[in-house]
């Protein structure tokens, strides 16, 4: 298993990526293949709760598909999550890099000096989720979590909890490498400059609301001489390479006819190369090879076999018709209109995601239920808002989102503690502020 799982997921990837340039029938059978071998190869090695939640939806789409007596679509439903699955696998590349000695400790003293307060801490570990999640996904959770686990901060751990919570749920909004970003443009006509400009007035709302309700007391930390020393230079060039990585994908995205979807792992795989190679030549290369394929990728499985599980139990309702059961009920009701429809299907994602539906098998239900209906197309894309925000507040509250449990793994707290309780009322005035920020838009007509 040490080797079929990688080069499981390898192959699965870098055939995809193939695809894209090369239009074969044989292609799509061999994704769908190496996406299953991952399936069958990761089972067994799922924790209880993502077991229970894989096997149960994989069960259902079993049933589903015999019921309507499509089950050779099991194929389209193997297919459904690649390009997904691609950013999910190849994205991590970067940060071998950005973990590196070269960086590692700047950035560890650099984080320990900014935090001078509890305002600050929290501030500063927000603001990093958001801009470091962005890039590296899940693995700046730990990233983060690691570099402030001191005994200089540990009556902070809530605080730690909520500020990494609700910086990375934003990044849900807007980042290119996040995969809400990426099931959204798959099913809506929309740019993600479009998407992206909403998510960021979002989360600079977020980040400035808590700025100025911030109520803790106005203890200061003892900052340390050492503290104080590292090389700016270094956290100049880690910005600037991500940046400039990120606006090369803009750019391509921009002025080619390949999706942003797609443009993402390539420019990862390829940054991962040079900048790697200029760090420590082909020995770093190697070095951080060997622990992706070892240990990063082999840890990948309960999100991986979620993404499949959940584009083989979306594909399964598609085929049933479930879409449009769903068209038929929103006839039925009489409700039509976007900024209805919004808040109906915000309640629908978030209800199912605290019943352990992850909002991908959710919005791509809804997202070709909304393709079914006779809507306009500057309509779709206050629908793929609506949808985003709902996502985003599902990672906030729900005790089976990946980032719930991931700190839930790391700190040794209730889930529950995490998510829910801590975050319901933030969560709510999220909402709230995101829906009327959709009603003005769509007002003032911007799109």
């Amino acid at each position: 298993m040490k080797i079929i799982r990688p080069c499981s997921v390898l192959m699965m990837g870098l055939f995809y990526i193939v695809s894209i340039f090369v239009e074969d029938e044989f292609l799509n059978y061999t994704i769908a293949f190496f996406t299953f071998i991952i399936l069958v190869s990761f089972i067994r090695y799922l924790n209880r709760i993502s077991f229970i939640m894989i096997v149960s939806l994989l069960f259902l789409s079993v049933i589903i598909y015999l019921y309507s007596n499509n089950f050779h679509e099991i194929i389209n439903g193997f297919l459904m999550n690649s390009s997904v699955l691609a950013i999910f696998i190849f994205v991590p590349l970067l940060s071998i890099p950005i973990t590196s000695k070269r960086y590692i400790k700047e950035i560890e003293v650099f984080l320990m000096y900014s935090f001078k307060s509890p305002k600050k801490y929290y501030n500063y570990m927000k603001i990093g989720g958001v801009l470091l999640g962005s890039v590296l996904n899940m693995g700046a959770l730990s990233i983060l979590y690691f570099l402030t686990d001191s005994k200089r901060f540990k009556n902070y751990q809530n605080l730690k909890l909520k500020a990494l919570n609700r910086g990375f749920s934003l990044a849900f909004l807007w980042s290119p490498y996040f995969i809400s970003i990426a099931v959204i443009l798959s099913y809506f006509e929309v740019h993600w400059i479009e998407l992206a400009f909403y998510g960021l007035l979002l989360t600079i709302l977020s980040i400035a609301y808590e700025q100025f309700k911030f109520t803790e007391s106005k203890v200061e930390f003892n900052v340390r001489d050492k503290d104080k020393n590292y090389d700016k230079r270094k956290i100049y060039e880690l910005f600037i390479i991500i940046t400039a990585m990120t606006l090369l994908i803009i750019l391509i995205d921009i002025k080619s006819n390949v999706s942003i979807i797609s443009i993402i792992p390539i420019i990862s795989i390829l940054t991962f190369f040079i900048w790697t190679y200029f760090i420590g030549g082909f020995k770093e290369i190697i070095k951080g090879l060997q622990k992706y394929t070892q240990v990063r990728i082999p840890n990948m499985g309960n999100e991986l076999l979620l993404f499949i599980g959940a584009g083989l139990f979306g594909t399964a309702l598609i085929s049933a018709g479930f879409d449009k059961l769903l068209l038929l009920f929103l006839e039925f009701i009489g409700i039509s209109h976007v900024l209805l429809l919004i808040p109906l299907f915000g309640f629908i994602i978030i209800s199912l995601s605290m019943l352990s539906i992850h909002p991908i098998v959710s919005v791509t239900v809804i997202a070709l239920t909304i393709s079914s209906m006779n809507i306009e197309n500057n309509s779709q894309i206050y629908f793929a808002l609506g949808l985003l925000l709902s996502w985003m507040i599902t990672i906030n509250i729900s005790p089976f989102s990946g980032v719930n449990l991931i700190l839930s793994n790391l700190s040794k707290v209730n889930v529950v503690i995490i998510g829910l309780k801590s975050n319901m009322i933030y969560s709510l005035g999220m909402w709230v502020t995101g829906y009327t920020i959709i009603i003005i838009l769509y007002i003032l007509d911007v799109f």
